[in-house]
């Protein structure tokens, strides 16, 4: 995988899981209620990915570039994780 393409959905990844159930709100509204298992495939999927550390990295450069805070940080912690896991 090298570029942002080759980035795939979890719904393309297990099309035959059931990723939310539809419910309707107060309001009689559609919605989706998002399953746990979604998440957990969604993250998978790019755990796989080297890519996505990269983005989660210049996220947190373009974060500490606006000025000092915790979320450049976090985003930062964040990429090292998902690149020791792809």
């Amino acid at each position: 995988m090298n570029d942002a393409r080759d980035v795939r959905s979890p719904i393309s990844l297990f099309p035959s899981m059931r990723y939310w159930t539809p419910v309707k709100n107060e309001d009689d509204e559609d919605m989706r209620l998002y399953l746990p298992n979604y998440f957990n495939t969604f993250r998978e999927a790019l755990r796989g990915n080297p890519l996505y550390a990269d983005l989660i990295g210049n996220g947190g450069t373009v974060l500490e570039m606006l000025g000092p805070g915790e979320e450049a940080l976090e985003h930062f912690s964040g990429a090292e994780e998902f690149a020791r896991l792809s």
